[in-house]
């Protein structure tokens, strides 16, 4: 927990967030723990453990974004994910995760915010 000029609470940085996506194809959600929620427009993938018992009947399936409806695939990487983080369901990002190189033919470029 840190002072932040303009804020009379403390505020903690580096904290988990946990937050749904709906699957393609209606049947549940798969929920993705990270430090940075504020990046989820950008996000373009969602990596789990392919030895994750969890996760193994969404292998190759697809997630829903919840604020514009697009379709997000579920990949695997079994070097990357660690299932015992969080929920090991990681969003993936385009360049703001290495995950993200492995899976960049599945994955399609979000421009996020336009700064031009």
């Amino acid at each position: 927990m840190l002072k932040v000029p303009g804020y009379d609470q403390l505020v903690e940085f580096g904290a988990l967030t946990s937050f749904a996506y709906p699957l393609e194809d209606g049947d549940g959600e798969i929920i993705v723990a990270t430090t940075r929620p504020e990046t989820m427009l950008g996000d373009t993938a969602i990596a789990v453990h392919p030895d994750d018992d969890r996760y193994k009947h969404l292998h190759g399936k697809f997630a829903v974004h919840p604020f514009n409806g697009r379709k997000i695939p579920i990949v695997c990487d079994g070097v990357l994910v660690d299932p015992a983080f969080g929920t090991g369901a990681v969003k993936v990002r385009f360049c703001g995760s290495s995950i993200f190189l492995t899976f960049f033919h599945l994955c399609k470029y979000i421009e996020s915010i336009d700064l031009m």
